[in-house]
């Protein structure tokens, strides 16, 4: 099963996002801001992680920054509804999986949750034959 963590100050959403994917089989996990992201992973590792941008406190653009220092390669999808151009450049230079605006489409979420399962399989196989 696959481990989801949600990073978002809007309980609501939290809660929406939790159902849904729960529905579709995930193991979901949420909390409320960068700060207890950074305090789950000290004892947990999720296959993805959604990342709300503004947040108080640790936003998520400083959340992603100490996420690639000590997770380099855990798939963050950001999720956000203050998608600028400028925070979306950011997003890509500390290489996210996806950047998506607010309202969610689940259906595509969900799709790219389970794509980068597809490419963590992918890259595990190369490297079986390697």
């Amino acid at each position: 099963m696959q481990r989801v963590l949600v990073v978002d100050d809007d309980l609501d959403l939290c809660c929406s996002m939790s159902t849904v994917l729960t529905h579709r089989g995930f193991c979901v996990d949420c909390v409320e801001d960068g700060r207890k992201a950074l305090d789950y992973l000290k004892q947990n590792i999720p296959d993805v992680i959604l990342l709300d941008l503004q947040m108080e406190g640790l936003d998520g653009l400083s959340t992603l920054q100490i996420l690639r220092e000590k997770h380099g390669d855990l798939p963050v999808i950001i999720i956000t509804s203050h998608g600028t151009f400028e925070n979306a450049l950011t997003s890509i230079d500390l290489e996210v999986a996806d950047f998506i605006r607010k309202p969610i489409d689940f259906h595509k979420l969900i799709e790219e949750i389970e794509n980068i399962k597809i490419r963590k399989q992918k890259l595990l196989f190369v490297q079986l034959e390697d």
